[in-house]
């Protein structure tokens, strides 16, 4: 057989931390690193299937149940998945291992985990049958595997000030507060409902927070999973994006990714929040919550987005 995919391999490590360990038959660990920060799970069928939906439907609880425990060990985590299938060509008997994977998600306690699979599988199905229009004459002989690809998110929550990619700062759809105390997501929806015209980056440009918002029994710095109870003492919806570096077209680029928090309904006033992390300064491999991060308000949304829907040629992943 001939492999369309360098992401296969797998090695044995001596140790392993129990939050790490699946704890179901089927699925077994390939690979993992950094006290588990990192890790990828292989899971199996118990049957022979060339039926993609079959198969999704078979392995569903124990994808589910190994992403509830590396949401239980690590809080947020971001992940993709990728599905292996050996493919026949009848003419030449030839065999080929095609891959077909999914977009990178960050996955929270808040989410939900059927709707985030079933978008897998959804994309996943698409793919497939596009293939098989597209190289017509190949034929699935066997769905192999799926691979279920976990690093640790760490921490989703807001701190102080951090300044933004040059990537981010030139198109000029976000604003920056320079707020020097935790409370950085109370500040950004505050430049949201009270622009300013000049200065928009001061904290003198804003009222304070604490006299035109109801943060009454919030904890900052505020967790993705905690803006449900803002959003409903306050009737302001929030969405929350990130982004991520990827290496194309031979250079390192950045993608606004989300939204990672998603607001069920839009109420009498709506947000769009940017959350930028930075990588601990002291020990890159570390597993403590020192990661800094920091929300910022997205004023414009379509201008952040419009060269990477255009370099994409419009597959992109937004709702507002």
């Amino acid at each position: 057989d001939t492999i369309e995919s360098n992401r296969c391999s797998s090695r044995t490590l001596a140790h392993r931390s129990q939050s790490c360990k699946p704890k179901c038959d089927g699925v077994e660990i390939i690979n993992s690193a950094f006290k588990c920060r990192i890790i990828s799970y292989r899971v199996h069928s118990e049957r022979k299937h060339i039926d993609y939906d079959l198969f999704f439907k078979e392995v569903k609880e124990n994808v589910l149940n190994l992403l509830q425990d590396n949401i239980t060990a690590h809080r947020s985590v971001k992940f993709n998945m990728e599905i292996f299938a050996r493919y026949m060509l009848p003419t030449t008997e030839e065999r080929s291992i095609k891959s077909f994977n999914g977009r990178n998600r960050i996955l929270d306690e808040a989410m939900d985990f059927n709707e985030v699979y079933q978008e897998f599988v959804d994309s996943v199905i698409s793919q497939t049958s596009e293939f098989e229009e597209k190289d017509s004459g190949w034929a699935i002989e066997e769905i192999l595997y799926l691979e279920v690809n976990v690093n640790r998110n760490s921490p989703l929550r807001g701190s102080s000030y951090m300044k933004l990619p040059k990537f981010i700062e030139n198109k000029k759809a976000v604003v920056n507060v320079h707020n020097q105390d935790q409370f950085c997501f109370a500040w950004a929806i505050t430049s949201a409902l009270y622009p300013a015209r000049h200065h928009v980056n001061e904290l003198s440009s804003y009222p304070h927070f604490s006299r035109v918002l109801n943060i009454e029994g919030m904890e900052f710095p505020v967790k993705l999973k905690d803006i449900k109870l803002f959003e409903s003492m306050n009737n302001i919806s929030v969405n929350v994006y990130g982004f991520e570096s990827v290496f194309k077209d031979n250079r390192m680029q950045y993608e606004i990714v989300g939204p990672i928090r998603y607001a069920p309904k839009k109420l009498r006033y709506h947000v769009n929040l940017l959350l930028t992390t930075s990588e601990c300064c002291v020990n890159h491999h570390c597993n403590k919550d020192c990661v800094k991060s920091h929300y910022c308000w997205i004023k414009d949304l379509s201008r952040l987005v419009s060269s990477q829907v255009s370099r994409n040629n419009h597959k992109i992943y937004f709702s507002k």
